[in-house]
This record gives structure tokens, C-alpha cells and sequence, in this order.
């Protein structure tokens, strides 16, 4: 998996504090998860601590222009295997377009960004998804995609390609 752990950080605004049958919901704004995500620790802002002016992140920095999608295939394996979690209800056809949309934004680590053929997994709902960098588009592309896959030119013929698709472990 990309994070080794399963929490993230956020900085966010509470929109407001809402009582329901004696327990809070924080309605926030701002954070980087997904609807129902559950929040395990609330800090305060504190502003001489959390915000340093003048600071400047060098590694960022290199993440200045907008990312551009990259193109994504599924191999027969990953197709024959979407189908069949869509047919146990693990997966709807339009789960299948969000996950090729997630892999075209390539959520490999920046500085595994060059590698091919290496398996990354990505972990969408009850599934793990394993996808490769290939030079080439593979023999064995399914010809039957979904109508939300991210197609654009690469350069150096470089496409994404989902490989296979497992129940989470």
C-alpha cells in the first residue's frame, strides 16, 4: 500500500458543532478524505506553531504544475476479475471508472515515479488493486474499458496498467 499507515494528517475548518442525541458531529471543511472517514484525534490550530511564515518546502516546491492524468489499460486478467466483483457486488461499473481515474492521477511515490514494471497495490474499498508502469501497452489490454478510463498520450509510449485485482487481506 502507499501509506504504511492508514491515518493522514489535515489542517481543516470547523464549519460547525452540531448535538445529536448527546454526541457531537464536527462539520469541517478542508480535509483530504472521504465522506464517513473517521476522525481519531482533533488538535486546535495554533498559530506560532502550525503555520511558519517565510517557510519554504524545497521538495514540494517540485510539484508546481498541475499534474496531468496518465494513460490507464486493463489487462484481460483485471477486467475478467472487475466483472467478477461487480457480479458479487463487491464493485459497481462505476466503482471500476473511480479506480481508473485514482491510478491515471499515478499515486505511485514521487520518487518511485520512473520505475517500470514495478507491482504497486492500491487498496479501493474491499479490493486491492495492483498496477504496473509499462513501456509498451501489453498484449493482453482489454479492448473493454470503461467509459471514465483516462486515455492521453505519454511520452515514451509510458501507460499505467491495471494488472489484477484481489479481495483485501
Amino acid at each position: 500500500m502507499y501509506r504504511p499507515s492508514g491515518l493522514g494528517l489535515s489542517v481543516v475548518k470547523l464549519d460547525r458543532l452540531e448535538v445529536k442525541n448527546g454526541k457531537a458531529i464536527l462539520h469541517i471543511i478542508g480535509a483530504d478524505m472521504l465522506d464517513a472517514t473517521p476522525i481519531i484525534d482533533i488538535k486546535p490550530y495554533i498559530a506560532y506553531s502550525d503555520s511558519l511564515s517565510g517557510s519554504v518546502n524545497e521538495f514540494a516546491g517540485l510539484a508546481l504544475e498541475k499534474p496531468t492524468n496518465k494513460a490507464v489499460q486493463i489487462s484481460e486478467q483485471a477486467q475478467q476479475q472487475f466483472e467478477q466483483f461487480i457480479k458479487q457486488g463487491l464493485l459497481t461499473e462505476a466503482d471500476v471508472g473511480y479506480i481508473c481515474q485514482l491510478i491515471a492521477q499515478d499515486p505511485r511515490p514521487a520518487y518511485r515515479q520512473q520505475e517500470v514494471d514495478s507491482i504497486f497495490t492500491m487498496r479501493y474499498g474491499a479490493v486491492d488493486v495492483s498496477f504496473t508502469m509499462s513501456e509498451t501497452m501489453p498484449k493482453s489490454t482489454s479492448e473493454t474499458m470503461p467509459k471514465t478510463t483516462i486515455s492521453q498520450t505519454m511520452p515514451q509510449n509510458k501507460t499505467l496498467v491495471i494488472s489484477s485485482v484481489s479481495t483485501c487481506h
